[in-house]
């Protein structure tokens, strides 16, 4: 068994990418680092959404919605709690 880890590559959707920047620079740092430590360790408060093949990632008062599969993460939608799931 290895003690390498396999990190994930992380791809933002367009969407996903235009709405990464019109957050604040906190708000994308928060993001990044949820991002960042799923990828490399499976950190994080990860859930599989139901009816969908997706999975959404907490990072405080914000959400991440992607897909995954061995050897990377496809950010579909990233935004403020309130107004993701719309």
């Amino acid at each position: 068994m290895s003690d390498i880890a396999e990190v994930k590559t992380i791809v933002l959707s367009p969407v996903a990418a235009k709405a990464f920047d019109k957050l604040t620079p906190s708000a994308r740092r928060q993001l990044s680092e949820a991002l960042a430590a799923y990828a490399m360790h499976g950190i994080g408060d990860a859930k599989a959404m139901v009816g969908t093949p997706t999975v959404r990632l907490r990072s405080g008062d914000f959400r991440i919605i992607f897909d995954e599969d061995a050897t990377r993460i496809v950010v579909l939608a990233l935004g403020d709690r309130k107004d993701i799931y719309r």
